[in-house]
């Protein structure tokens, strides 16, 4: 499936302390963290040091060091929002298809080949003599939140991007819209696109950009446990009426006592195109699906 396109709304809420630099004083020194983004409330980032003989771009030079550079990244891969591996052995890996990244610059490397884009990249200061804050973002990697969404497979695809919905129809919480999308298992393959409320980011799910803390979200409508089509969302959660399932409105997971199933629904990568249009244009998540519409 293709992931879903790299974006340029990264914005920090506020400057947040990320490092000390009594913690960060010898070349391969990192520290994890997290900041407060628009992409979400707890986004992780990694401030690494390292040796160079010239100036690393986005990096500050140690101020008690010679030679060594102190420089903040996003740790969310930039081919599908995974969160990546803390730094080892000059590099930064993502375990889920094997992307490196380099230390001193974030830009892809080795035989991966999943992504171009290098990771977001935070401008850093120190303050309070000793102190490492982040306050502005100097390159967007294109991420979406940075949690680590389940590895996709490749039996579900979609045809092509298709518009599921505008952004004015899933503008509150628990707004919803039930639709269909051309996939390679039916040409009117059942999904729903919603609204969630979260002061957290929701994996997969697409920020609304005029509503603060309010994502949006497209799941299938396909039940992991035989393929029927789910009910529309009602009582902050989705019904399949054969056995019972239920699934969770934030996250597609399975829920309740029915205990049908433990595979969460397939999802979908959501962006906005032509400033209102909310589009499907990847799988992000793949439920196992049999191509929906079935009553077994």
């Amino acid at each position: 499936a293709t992931p879903p396109a790299p974006t340029t709304n990264l914005q920090l809420t506020a400057p947040a302390k990320v490092a000390d630099l009594t913690k960060l004083s010898a070349d391969g020194q990192f520290m994890v963290a997290t900041v407060a983004t628009n992409q979400g409330a707890n986004y992780p980032v990694v401030v690494v040091a390292a040796s160079s003989a010239s100036a690393l771009s986005g990096a500050i030079l140690h101020p008690s060091v010679a030679g060594l550079y102190l420089l903040a990244f996003s740790r969310v891969c930039t081919h599908q929002g995974t969160t990546i591996d803390n730094p080892a052995g000059g590099l930064m890996h993502c375990s889920n298809h094997g992307q490196d990244y380099d230390l001193k610059t974030g830009n892809p490397t080795g035989s991966a080949n999943k992504t171009t884009v290098p990771l977001a990249q935070f401008s850093l200061e120190v303050r309070n003599t000793s102190e490492l804050w982040v306050t502005t973002v100097l390159r967007d990697g294109g991420s979406g939140g940075g949690t680590t969404p389940p590895a996709p497979t490749t039996a579900l695809t979609l045809n092509a991007p298709t518009k599921i919905a505008t952004l004015a129809q899933v503008a509150g919480n628990g707004q919803f819209l039930v639709s269909t999308l051309a996939t390679n298992l039916n040409a009117s393959y059942p999904v729903v696109v919603l609204a969630a409320s979260s002061t957290t980011a929701l994996s997969g799910g697409l920020p609304h950009p005029t509503v603060p803390n309010l994502y949006i979200l497209a799941f299938s409508r396909v039940c992991t446990h035989q393929g029927t089509t789910i009910d529309p969302p009602t009582g902050g959660k989705m019904h399949c009426s054969n056995h019972g399932q239920d699934y969770t409105l934030t996250t597609g997971s399975p829920t309740g006592n029915a205990n049908q199933t433990t595979v969460p629904l397939a999802q979908f990568g959501l962006e906005v195109r032509n400033a209102t249009e909310v589009w499907a244009i990847s799988v992000v998540r793949d439920g196992g699906s049999g191509g929906g519409g079935g009553d077994d």
